[in-house]
């Protein structure tokens, strides 16, 4: 579940997507050290981007 709209709203747009954690209980302590570092990856190129 997505705090973002927009994020949200397309997620739902597939039929893969059931969402079950709500934002405010998700931890990113689910994942493995490689899905860490791509995360990290993703927030750094967004934040070039802005």
């Amino acid at each position: 579940m997505f705090v973002n709209d927009e994020l949200g709203n397309y997620f739902k747009g597939h039929i893969w997507y059931s969402p079950t954690v709500k934002a405010s209980e998700f931890s990113d302590e689910v994942f493995n050290e490689y899905e860490t570092v791509n995360l990290q990856l993703l927030v750094d190129m967004l934040s070039v981007l802005e």
